[in-house]
């Protein structure tokens, strides 16, 4: 894998989750599903997305939960 310092080599495990974020549209989301919004709000208080992803569930080791 290559990064700004140069090339990392990174091990695999049959346990390693690997997930990739793929594009969808607004109706493929489910009235109740989590999730997180970045934009504006407006005078009204509603928020114009930016963009609309699911939580971050990703845990680092010796970092608190959220």
């Amino acid at each position: 894998m290559n990064t700004q310092e140069g090339t990392l080599r990174v091990r695999t495990t049959d346990t390693t989750l690997i997930q990739k974020v793929m594009l969808v549209g607004v109706e493929e989301l489910e009235t109740g599903e989590q999730v997180l919004v970045a934009g504006s709000r407006d005078e009204d208080g509603t928020i114009t997305a930016r963009s609309i992803q699911p939580p971050r569930a990703v845990t680092f080791p010796g970092a608190s939960p959220p």
